[in-house]
Formats: structure tokens, sequence, C-alpha cells
């Protein structure tokens, strides 16, 4: 058994050391028969040079591109070549011994790989990824392109097979997005008839509104200022610049037609105000000369225009009167000439007429004076005693007749009609009309002679 063994080893040894005679003498053996085959080339530019199925060297038919080997050359017999199948297969070049290889199948290397190229007989498929991925040549794999964050551009956008290379926006440039593909806007410059309400940073756009609306937002599109129609120069200088007056287009004259009519306006404003307090003032003046001395609704003969007479005549009216004819006559006219005050007896007399159960407040009414007025003339506390009445009658005919004695020739001839238009005082107006008797006959008596002058 020994012996075996020792037997078994000498073998082993005596085979390794030939195996190594052999493999060193390859490299002499390669250099001496090898090169002169290698040196050898083909007559014709489509044949090659290859070793045949019996292995003989022989210049062999190349298949073209576009076609693969289907069978080897021999001896007698030149290389056998077929059509790569459209759409499958593919031969990049000619070839005697290169078969058709396989295309590549571009949704089997990933979900979100696509043909960019299709295959044809003559190149293999292109593959490319969905948006917002890139494909990696080498794994045959997407990956999500890099998105360049706010401030940042994409130097390199993302390509079809390659990743997006971000850089900081210089000044002057923005970027308000993430994105692999944009690069860096440049800042807007506010044009003529725009205002910069806030100034281009990293990452927002400068914003420029108009004149006529200084509180628009990012939305607001400019485009009315970017049309050659609505936004032209008055003129320009050779190279190129605006002058300083500019056309700013269909809204800028607005801003001239608004002030214009808000001037407008407030000029009518102040106008229409100060004629109110003009009326205002003729109405007080008007006032005081009525309180002074109303006269009886039936004798607006006489206008006034601020408290002073615009006429010196006095047409009378008379109503509900038996004896107007005989006391006036119809529309009788009356000279100016004032009396200076009633006299006192007659003022006494008439003022204790009317004190009887009150009928001074209604002869003061039809003679014009307002309840307001015929309050004035009542003293503080009204009793039932006739004195007092009487107090006030008297007032009452002295403000009335100085009041009237400027404008009416005859005011107790005035007063007489109302005495006689107003129940319980015809006994009071009998008396006025026995006293004003003679002045009715003088004044006949110069009507007389006024119509024989004539």
């Amino acid at each position: 058994m020994e012996l075996i063994s020792r037997l078994f080893s000498a073998t082993w040894l005596l085979l390794f050391s030939l195996q190594c005679e052999f493999i060193c003498s390859l490299p002499q053996l390669s250099t001496i028969d090898l090169n002169p085959i290698q040196q050898e080339t083909c007559p014709v530019a489509n044949e090659e040079l290859i070793s045949t199925l019996n292995g003989q060297l022989r210049c062999c038919k190349k298949c073209p591109v576009g076609e693969g080997m289907l069978q080897l050359c021999t001896n007698t017999t030149q290389t056998v070549c077929r059509p790569c199948q459209e759409g499958s297969e593919f031969s990049l070049e000619a070839s005697a011994t290169a078969k058709c290889m396989q295309c590549k199948q571009c949704q089997e290397l990933h979900p979100f790989a696509r043909f960019r190229k299709h295959c044809t007989p003559t190149s293999d498929a292109v593959c490319e990824c969905v948006a917002g991925y890139f494909f990696i040549e080498v794994h045959s794999t997407c990956q999500s392109c890099t998105k360049c964050p706010p401030g940042y551009g994409a130097e390199k956008p993302c390509g079809w097979n390659e990743d997006s290379i971000c850089s900081p926006c210089p000044e002057g440039t923005w970027s308000s997005t993430e994105s692999a593909t944009e690069k860096c806007l440049t800042c807007k410059r506010c044009k003529p008839g725009q205002i910069e309400m806030r100034s281009c940073t990293a990452t927002q756009n400068t914003l420029c509104c108009p004149l006529h609306n200084p509180n628009c937002d990012d939305n607001y599109e400019d485009d009315e200022f970017d049309d050659p129609k609505t936004f032209q120069s008055v003129g320009h200088f050779s190279d190129g610049s605006f002058p300083q007056q500019m056309a700013y287009g269909d809204d800028y004259p607005m801003i001239t037609i608004y002030c214009s009519l808000l001037g407008l306006v407030i000029l009518t404003l102040l106008i229409y105000v100060f004629y109110k307090l003009w009326q205002q003032k003729l109405s007080m003046e008007d006032a005081k000369s009525i309180e002074a001395g109303v006269f009886h609704p039936a004798f607006t003969g006489i206008k006034t225009t601020g408290g002073k007479p615009k006429s010196s005549r006095l047409t009378v009216s008379v109503k509900d009167t038996n004896d107007k004819e005989h006391l006036l006559g119809e529309s009788q006219q009356y000279s100016y000439a004032p009396q200076k005050s009633i006299p006192d007896h007659l003022l006494t007399e008439l003022s204790q007429g009317l004190a009887v159960e009150n009928h001074w407040k209604q002869v003061g009414t039809k003679l014009g004076f307002t309840e307001e007025s015929l309050q004035k003339f009542e003293k503080p506390k009204i009793s039932e005693d006739s004195g007092d009445a009487i107090s006030a009658a008297k007032r009452m005919l002295t403000s009335w007749y100085s009041s009237r004695s400027s404008t009416d020739s005859s005011p107790l001839t005035s007063l007489l009609v109302v005495l006689e238009s107003t129940s319980g005082t015809n006994e009071l107006a009998r008396r006025l009309k026995e006293y004003l008797k003679p002045s009715s006959a003088v004044t006949s008596t110069n009507s007389s002679q006024t119509s024989n002058n004539q």
C-alpha cells in the first residue's frame, strides 16, 4: 500500500513537470508560427481572413451591415449571410463571423424607460426616461433628475442621459421655483409709466406697477406697455434712448381725466355751499324784516329783497268785506306818505277793543304775525286780567304800524279791512272807519284834482 502511494506521487510530479514545460514553450511557438498569419491580409476589401472549419486559413466574404453570419465558410464554400429581423435584431459592422444581435427592449430595463429611437437592422434601440428622469447607459436604468431650489438655476439642464447641474443665480437674475431644467431668469426693469414697488432678489422678480395702479400684485400683466400701439414714444434720440416726455398708452391719460373730474366736483360743491350760505343770509335778512312787521296775506303788493322795499306802491285786495269799494275801491293805490306812529288815544281805544276775548291774536294772525311772534308780545305769565291783553295788543299794533308805515301810505286803512273781516271786532272797525273819514275825503279830493289836471 505504501508502495502504491509512492508510485502515484511520482507519477503526479512527472505529469506536473511536463505540463510546465509545455506552457512555457507556448509564447515562443506563438511568436514563430502566428506572426506570419497576422501579417497577411485579403486582397478584396469585403473579405476577411479567418480559420475555416477544418482549421485552414482562408479569405471569406463579410456579411454587410444589417446582416448576420448564418454559416461559416469552408475550403469549398463561402460565408452564408441572412438579413437581421426588423425591430428585434441588428448588425453594426460587416463581418464574416458575427451573427445578428438582439435589440434592446427599453420597457424591460426600467418601468420609466421608453424608446428614444427604435431598433433597426443597422442600429440598436436607444432608451430614455420619462420627464424628470434621465437614463444611465452603464446600468441601463432610470434615475430622477436633481431639482434646483429657489434662488438656483440649472446651469446644465437635466438631459435624457445626464443629470442637471445647479448653480446660484447671479446678481440681476432670479428663480422662484424648483426645476431641473429652467435657468435663472433676468430681472425685469420697470418701463416709463411704471413704478418699482419691489426690488429684484435671487428668489423673486422686480414688481413694476403702473402709475394709475400702484397696488398691483405679481399677477398683474403689463402687456399694454409691451404693445407698440399703446406705448409709443414722442421721439427718440439717435442712440435709441427715450426722451423724458413719453406717451404712456390709453390708461395714462385717464389719470388726468380723473383729476379733472374730481376738481370739477370739488369746485361745484364749493360753489353750491357758497350759494346756499348766500341764500341763507338773504333769508335771515328777510326773516328779520318779516318778524319786525309782517303784513296780511291779502296785501301782497310789496316785494322785498334783502329787507329793502322794491316798490313804493301797494295794491290792496280786499276779501270778504262788504264795504271794500267804499273804503279802498278796486285795486286802489296809495302814494308813499308814511306816518310815524298811531295817535295815543286811537292806540288805546284799539287796544282795549282788541283785548276783549283776546281778539288781538286773531287780528295779529291776519296781519301776518306767527304764533311765536304773538307770544313775544305777551308777558312771561299770562293771566285772565284784561290789562295784560291790552298791553300785548298795544305792543302788537305798535310793532305792526312801525313796520308798515314805511311801505304803506295808509296802514290804518289796511287795519280797517282786517277788523271788518274778523268776527267780534265790527264795533271797533266802525269806530276806526269814522276816524278815517276825514283822511279819506282828503284822498278823494286829491284824486279828483289829479284827474282834472290830466
